[in-house]
């Protein structure tokens, strides 16, 4: 009996030592599936983090890229390189060969091809099976962008495939500022290539947007100049028919006295040569104006000219009416031998510069016209008693449509003074006290090199 409890004893042992041991045994199984589940969850954070890190890096190269192509931007002002930066960032970051951007003609409300690369022409806008246009300006008009990921597979876009082989996705984004609609950016991809996907419709997205203030601002830079140019262009035509009425006159005036029939041989044809000399001046200063508005350097027409014979020519021209104002002119040649420069040129501006002193002498005065040899340079001179430059517009008395002392002036002819001057690598300086006149002093080479 003693043995049977032993043995029901050791039983009940064996038994709970069983149960333990397939409890631990469970316990185990479940802590090893728990250790596999943490090890494949730890891989996927790892994953998870690696991809987000992969991503994080893309993008700061994304925003790298857009801040450097940014800087470019923002320091053109021509549209076509513009239009050559935004190309080679998308087709660069995209890894494509075909894009193009679409510009918005705002008076007719039509597209057209600002820049296309890859292909001859845009293949959405030029289509034949679809309505590029309509549906470009629909999206532009809506604001809204366009991601075809496989052409092919896309009801309304697969057509696109037959005119474009090979083609798999494309991106259409609006290019706007505001309310203002410029036009759009466009990219295509073929199967070689990769398709498109939304990290790449984000990427077109900032490009574009950062592009559109860049290219509002060049259009806004425009049509100020254009503004600013018609402004000009009414400005120069008062300028033109000032100098043209004080040409004509003098040219009637002296066609009146070729009449007459006392007039000797000798002074009729001083008097024609006088009327040939101003016509020959009124195209010059044509010509010169044109140069001017072009913003072109003159072409110089260089020959041996002689100082005296230069004065002796201007003063004639002038010399009824600076009587008439009680202006008498003296004349101080030190140096009347020969310069070289553009004889018809070098006349308008000493007659500019006679004008002018005419001009500041309303209640008569004393105009002193010297020339000096100073070294390989003749300094001319051209002093008044009139009522003097204020100092102020001393340092601008050169820039465009800057009158001083005149209240038909419009400002250019002290400009056009000063360009013809430097075509001859010369300098021109003032010399000024308000309610004692001015001197202006023009230096020149007597010889021009080649």
């Amino acid at each position: 009996r003693q043995l049977k409890e032993l043995n029901r004893g050791l039983e009940d042992k064996i038994k709970g030592r069983t149960q333990e041991l397939e409890k631990a045994y469970q316990l185990s199984n479940e802590l090893m599936e728990k250790a596999v589940y943490s090890n494949i969850r730890l891989a996927e954070l790892y994953s998870e983090v690696d991809e987000a890190k992969r991503k994080l890096d893309k993008k700061i190269q994304e925003l790298s890229m857009l801040n450097e192509v940014g800087k470019t931007m923002t320091s053109t002002s021509d549209l076509g390189k513009l239009m050559n930066v935004i190309m080679d960032a998308a087709l660069g970051e995209l890894g494509v060969e075909m894009g193009s951007v679409i510009l918005l003609n705002r008076k007719e409300r039509t597209l057209k091809p600002g820049i296309v690369r890859g292909n001859v022409q845009d293949p959405l806008l030029s289509s034949k099976r679809l309505d590029g246009q309509g549906i470009l300006l629909k999206l532009l008009r809506k604001n809204k962008s366009l991601l075809v990921e496989e052409v092919e597979e896309d009801p309304f876009f697969k057509g696109l495939k037959k005119e474009i082989p090979g083609i798999q996705s494309l991106i259409c984004v609006p290019m706007r500022v505001k309310d203002r609609s410029l036009g759009l950016l466009n990219m295509y991809s073929k199967e070689s290539e990769g398709g498109f996907h939304r990290d790449h419709l984000n990427f077109i997205s900032s490009l574009a947007s950062q592009a559109s203030v860049t290219m509002a601002n060049i259009y806004l830079i425009n049509e100020r100049i254009q503004e600013e140019r018609l402004a000009v262009m009414g400005r120069m035509t008062s300028y033109v028919m000032h100098d043209l009425k004080n040409s004509l006159t003098s040219i009637r005036g002296f066609t009146e006295l070729i009449g007459d029939d006392d007039l000797t041989r000798e002074d009729r044809k001083g008097f024609i040569d006088i009327v040939t000399s101003e016509i020959s001046r009124i195209v010059g200063m044509t010509e010169e104006l044109l140069e001017f508005c072009r913003g072109k350097k003159g072409v110089l027409q260089l020959a041996e000219c002689e100082v005296s014979a230069l004065i002796r020519e201007i003063l004639p021209l002038l010399e009824k009416d600076l009587r008439a104002r009680g202006i008498t002119v003296r004349t101080d040649l030190k140096y009347s031998g020969t310069i070289q420069a553009d004889k018809e040129k070098l006349k308008r501006v000493f007659f500019n510069l006679t004008t002018n002193a005419r001009d500041a002498m309303s209640e008569g005065g004393e105009l002193t016209i010297t020339s000096d040899q100073v070294g390989e340079f003749v300094l001319f001179s051209f002093k008044d008693t009139g009522c003097g430059i204020p100092r102020e517009l001393q340092k601008r008395m050169f820039d465009p449509f800057v009158s001083v002392g005149k209240s038909h002036g419009t400002g250019l002819g002290m400009t056009i003074v000063k360009k013809i001057v430097g075509e001859h690598r010369g300098t021109i300086s003032v010399e000024s006290e308000v309610g004692e006149g001015t001197t202006i002093h023009i230096k020149l080479p007597r010889k021009q090199s080649i």
